[in-house]
């Protein structure tokens, strides 16, 4: 009986293993092909639209709810990005039909969700003890499956200058850097916490191309990047609020341990405690 049982355990862990193998593949096929639907209509900025959808997906994957702050951050995180996207409008889509408009938006909403299931899933997994090198493994596999989807976005060209190449590498590094941080962040804090604060990547993305291309953004897309920085900030604030508070609680209760067994260390203090005898 107990090799049966040996047996049976064995073929669970094996299939939860292969469980976990499958999803890490999904979740990372799911993301290389949000970069691939992003590049087809060029309008990257409706995937920050995605905490409104990692609220929902987290309450049915991960069991974890929004609290007051972060509903609050979103709303302001959403109508910052919203304001921001308003004012990148193309003018050159009022040429284009209401299918074209239809399908031109589907692409990146669907991007939206994709990207959003990554992230939560990841947190899923994380939770129930997939490493996260292994994640990443999956990740870096999935972009090479994914490789001749990738030429339906864009013809490669291998012609360029070495310092075309040279940016090309850091930006390669720099985005697995990214990656790298933002699933570190997720394995130990909150998915809706670290897709809200992630969002800063807006106005950042105003103040590096100004810095560095010389690009003024518009009132409307500065309005919105401070709307953006607003709600991050709080969502930020208020989390390492909460971690703070549990980090002393968890202080408070280790330097207020108690013994598990009465008269355990009662020697030392010279008063061992009696015995207590029920009929």
């Amino acid at each position: 009986m107990k090799g049966k049982s040996a047996d049976r355990q064995q073929l669970k862990n094996i299939a939860k293993s292969g469980l976990g193998v499958l999803l890490a593949t999904m979740v990372a096929c799911g993301d290389s092909l949000t970069s691939i639907l992003m590049r087809l209509t060029k309008r990257g900025g409706v995937k920050d639209f995605h905490p409104v959808l990692t609220i929902g997906l987290s309450v049915l994957i991960a069991k974890k709810g929004p609290n007051a702050v972060q509903v609050l951050g979103m709303v302001l995180c959403v109508s910052g990005v919203a304001m921001v996207g308003v004012s990148m409008s193309n003018k050159s889509t009022n040429s284009l039909t209401a299918l074209q408009r239809v399908l031109t938006l589907m692409y990146p909403l669907s991007a939206c969700v994709l990207f959003t299931l990554c992230w939560v899933m990841l947190r899923w997994l994380s939770n129930r003890g997939v490493p996260l090198v292994t994640h990443m493994f999956y990740y870096s596999m999935s972009g090479i499956i994914l490789l001749p989807l990738a030429y339906i976005a864009d013809k490669p060209d291998w012609s360029l200058p070495l310092g075309t190449w040279g940016l090309l590498v850091a930006q390669t590094f720099a985005y697995a850097m990214q990656y790298l941080s933002n699933a570190a962040a997720i394995h130990n804090e909150t998915i809706i916490t670290v897709q809200i604060v992630k969002i800063l990547v807006v106005p950042a993305t105003h103040v590096l191309g100004y810095l560095v291309l010389g690009l003024v953004p518009s009132v409307l897309g500065m309005s919105g990047g401070t709307v953006v920085t607003v709600g991050a900030t709080v969502v930020g604030l208020w989390a390492c609020r909460l971690n703070l508070r549990e980090k002393r609680r968890a202080e408070l209760m280790e330097s207020l341990a108690f013994p598990d067994k009465p008269g355990e260390h009662a020697e030392e203090f010279g008063t061992p405690l009696p015995d207590m005898k029920t009929d």
